[in-house]
């Protein structure tokens, strides 16, 4: 399983620093603290984390790989943060 034997974590899409600015127009963390995210397709990305971090409290995120949702669940198993394999199509 690819995600079992890589190292470290890969941002497939963006980072949340790169993607900030666009979160905070849409989905300000002051107005929407009880409003869910959905991480569609989370990979071995640290963005659910970072999300997380930056106030957001309830985030879902998904993969279709069993090998990501474990490995993201060790690393980044927080209040709030649900880890779920699933395929998104």
């Amino acid at each position: 399983a690819r995600f079992q034997d890589t190292e470290g974590l890969f941002d497939w899409y963006a980072t949340y620093d790169e993607l900030n600015d666009t979160f905070e127009e849409f989905c300000p963390i002051k107005s929407h603290c009880e409003d869910s995210l959905l991480v569609v397709g989370c990979g071995n990305s640290a963005f659910s984390a970072e999300l997380h971090g930056a106030g957001y409290q309830h985030i879902t995120s998904i993969d279709i790989s069993n090998s990501a949702i474990s490995k993201m669940k060790q690393l980044f198993d927080r209040p709030g943060m649900t880890w779920q394999v699933m395929d998104a199509t």
